[in-house]
């Protein structure tokens, strides 16, 4: 290894540690691109992209080719995986992996077009950077100065060129408006290298910049995942701004002239109601106030509307009228995109899946939620953040799959998930119903601790204990009317009873419910406000390619990971297969009959409970970032995969069994499949297109059982109309059959014998035009005297023995009697499943459009 290149593994001393600054020059062919010094702690990216540290137009150039760290004194270096590589000397950089140099040194960038010169000066010369340049603003990550429920670093020195941390003191205070008309730009990012540092996985490394000029301010949001936000608005490239609009990065909001945005509430709900369908009401008209940073409880007797409340306030499932009022600003279709990143919501059911682990369940969590540019090491930082929030962060917890936690335990990583987005208000509908009381109370106590750290919870109980842990209460009564909100302390003295339990006896008579209702409304009259609520709208606000990627892996390793379920998905085609080969000794269509039947169930049995089974967890993240088509691409796609490998057994054992002709009597039969691979293609085609099918059904139904006792049902037709257990003798059956697979699977299977067999030139009677791709054995009984006569055989082809274009029926066929015909039905019939799936799984959208 070139002496200038080290591992940082074995760096024990280095004389870099004595080192003040780092001169930086940079050139290529053309001469001197860019010169700087690095005089303190940061990151400094080099690239084409121009919100690269140093930006370097040259075609050779990656956008983010490399990044140099300045830490403590010593430098190192890091190929961010770049198309034309770098080297320092002979040694060529491995992508992803940082190395530590010693000065003097030179690195080399793509294929040594570029030059990066490291060298040592004196400290004094490292206030002699450009003044234009935009300089690292931070110490490093540990010396910056955190602000606790704001997740904003503030990083400047406002009279020269930024030299250290400075921490942001609230609301008043106007550090960015001085360093945007000290500078003249402003580099906002979740990287420490920026000027305005967002410590937040929501935002990007950088993420936005803002540019003073002639008077002017001009915010760019710098192509990122989640966006960059003016007063709720989601931005496109530069706009012009006022001091005092709000920017939303992630979950932060500020303002150039005040500072971060400080609320009073976290949710104003004003006059809002819930009127469901046929006129019957949910919620009556109310009004709430939610302060930030407390702990609300929702009671009240089943049937109340508390979940329908909650469901209301988070936009899971909107209001009728009203306006609600979220982090200030207005639950819309406009703000929607902007809102949910400010929304944590766990339902009552977990929205976890059982076969991951938890740290697996974390990351994939934060890789489908959070922006494509962060680094696994800081996901990993995060996961360990939150999980060490919530008394999980134990290397035995961690490895475990969450299906084997405790129910306390599931229930606090569902809330993890959740965490990963920095969430201003949580939402947590009924989480201690299924915990016992030791359980409840270390789980309650964990999200007391949230609380106390700035998060604002509004929780569903009907638990009497619960209210030891809560600071206010809305208490509900059946008829969706609101009786009371307030500290939990005057409860039962606004209900003059000496128990709860007597409190919801009482609110379970929709007429005492009513008269409380009045009486509340004549304490706190709700102002006349009347607005009726829009739908909202899902925009999407992720990178397409990359989530459909998780949501393959992820998916994935939930099916490698439940090894008893793989191991019966794997041992079907060995069961199946091994028991048609040994009941059908020879080949013919009722083979081809039961290839097409087995196909058809694979693909249902693989997909009717994939859906179904984890609806919670679909509905959570659809209401986050879900996309629809990538979710239904990556079931395809994986479900695909196993298809694939149970079509390989089940031909493998076929083609074994009848891969050669028989011998009756003396007479050669020369029967077998004569085209494996296409008839290979074909059952997989066939299976894919059940997967889609069985996707629908799991789609359609609202939990596994039902959809289970359906698949029956759904499978008969396939079989009885195929035309082999029955002849389609008339109009009606025939037409029926055109809607199923299994007729159309084995048409196909005959055609593509047939077509084999012409093609081979196998034929039993070379002056007949019958190849003997499926043979029909006809005995013919002896004659009386004549009792050693031979028997005879007549040669038929698969299709011709299908009989299933009958003239005799008088019914013209919609397709083809070729192979394309059958190709355009099996689409003709994947295109309705399609639609059907896609509108199903849309119907559980609620609050889209």
């Amino acid at each position: 290894m070139s002496e200038a290149l080290q591992a940082p593994t074995y760096v024990k001393e280095n004389k870099m540690a004595e080192l003040q600054a780092v001169s930086v020059t940079i050139t290529s062919l053309s001469g001197v691109e860019s010169e700087f010094v690095l005089s303190q702690n940061g990151e400094f990216d080099i690239g084409r992209s121009d919100t690269c540290y140093s930006s370097i137009n040259a075609e050779l150039l990656s956008r983010r080719h490399l990044t140099l760290r300045y830490t403590d004194g010593q430098i190192f270096v890091t190929d961010n995986n770049s198309s034309n590589g770098s080297a320092i000397g002979d040694v060529r950089l491995i992508g992803g992996q940082t190395y530590a140099v010693q000065l003097p040194s030179t690195i080399l960038l793509a294929n040594g077009s570029i030059h990066v010169q490291l060298s040592s000066v004196a400290e004094q010369l490292a206030s002699n950077s450009p003044p234009n340049t935009l300089k690292p603003t931070t110490s490093s990550p540990s010396s910056t100065s955190h602000l606790t429920g704001q997740g904003l670093n503030l990083a400047s020195n406002l009279d020269a060129a930024p030299q250290g941390p400075i921490t942001h003191s609230g609301s008043g205070n106007d550090e960015l408006h001085q360093l945007l008309l000290t500078h003249g730009q402003v580099l906002i990012g979740r990287s420490y290298d920026c000027n305005y540092v967002i410590d937040s996985l929501q935002a990007s490394r950088k993420h936005a910049l803002l540019t003073l000029s002639n008077n002017r301010i001009t915010l760019k949001d710098l192509d990122t995942t989640n966006g960059t936000f003016v007063n709720g608005e989601r931005i496109a490239g530069s706009v012009n701004i006022t001091a005092t609009d709000e920017i939303t990065i992630g979950t932060t909001t500020f303002a150039i002239q005040t500072g971060t945005v400080e609320l009073k509430y976290a949710i104003v709900a004003d006059n809002i109601e819930k009127v469901y369908a046929k006129g019957i009401v949910g919620l009556n008209t109310m009004s709430l106030k939610i302060p930030s940073q407390q702990f609300i409880a929702l009671m009240g007797p089943s049937g109340c509307g508390k979940s329908t409340l909650l469901k209301g306030l988070n936009g899971a499932n909107p209001i009728t009228s009203g306006a609600i009022t979220v982090q200030g600003l207005k639950l819309n279709n406009s703000n929607y995109n902007t809102l949910k990143k400010y929304i944590g919501y766990v339902p009552q059911d977990d929205i976890v899946h059982g076969e991951l682990s938890v740290e697996k369940t974390l990351f994939y969590a934060a890789k489908l939620r959070i922006s494509d540019d962060v680094t696994k090491q800081e996901i990993k930082n995060k996961i360990s953040t939150v999980l060490a929030s919530l008394n999980l962060d134990t290397d035995a917890i961690r490895k475990s799959k969450v299906s084997d936690l405790s129910g306390g335990q599931r229930k606090r990583v569902s809330i993890a998930v959740e965490l990963l987005n920095d969430p201003k208000i949580l939402f947590l509908d009924e989480p201690t119903s299924p915990l016992d009381p030791e359980t409840i109370e270390d789980f309650l106590s964990c999200i007391r601790r949230l609380v106390s750290k700035g998060q604002t919870v509004i929780m569903v109980t009907h638990k009497p204990s619960d209210l030891d842990y809560v600071d206010q209460v809305i208490f509900l009564s059946k008829g969706g009317y609101q009786t009371y909100y307030g500290d939990k302390n005057q409860l039962l003295n606004h209900f003059e009873k000496d128990n709860i339990i007597e409190v919801y006896s009482m609110m379970k008579n929709p007429n005492q419910g009513k008269r409380w209702y009045d009486h509340w409304v004549s304490q706190n009259p709700a102002s006349e406000l009347s607005v009726k609520q829009e739908v909202l709208a899902n925009k999407s606000n992720t990178a397409l390619l990359g989530q459909y990627f998780w949501l393959c892996v992820r998916y994935f390793n939930i099916k490698l990971n439940d090894h008893a379920n793989l191991l019966l998905l794997l041992a079907q085609p060995l069961i199946i297969g091994g028991l048609l080969v040994f009941i059908f000794s020879k080949l013919q269509v009722s083979v081809m009959f039961m290839m097409a039947v087995s196909a058809v169930w694979f693909g249902v049995s693989n997909a009717a409970k994939e859906i179904v089974s984890e609806l919670p967890i679909y509905e959570r993240e659809r209401m986050y970032n879900l996309n629809i088509f990538n979710y239904i691409a990556s079931k395809l796609t994986v479900l695909s995969i196993i298809a694939c490998i149970q079509v390989a057994i089940f031909i493998g054992i076929t083609h074994l069994a009848y891969s050669g002709g028989n011998s009756v009597n003396g007479i050669s039969e020369e029967t077998q499949l004569w085209s494996i691979s296409s008839t290979a293609l074909f059952m997989l085609l066939l299976s894919v297109s059940a997967t889609l099918f069985g996707l629908f059904l799991s789609a359609v139904f609202t939990t596994t059982e039902k959809v289970m006792t359906f698949v029956p049902i759904a499978l008969m037709p396939q079989i009885m109309l195929a035309g082999i257990i029955a002849p389609l003798d008339n109009n009606i059956k025939i037409l029926l059959s055109y809607l199923t697979l299994g007729r159309w699977g084995t048409e196909g299977f005959a055609h593509i014998q047939d077509e084999a067999a012409r093609e081979l030139g196998k034929w039993t009677n070379e002056k007949a035009d019958i190849p003997a791709s499926v043979m029909q054995r006809v005995l013919t009984p002896p004659t009386t005297g004549n009792e050693n006569n031979a028997a005879e055989f007549t040669t038929q082809g698969a299709m011709q023995q299908l009989n299933l274009y009958d003239d005799k029926s008088g019914m013209v066929s919609l397709f083809p009697e070729s192979f394309t015909g059958v190709i355009i039905a099996i689409t003709l019939i994947n295109i309705l499943a399609f639609c059907g799936l896609l509108l199903a799984l849309r119907s559980k959208d609620k609050r889209f459009i």
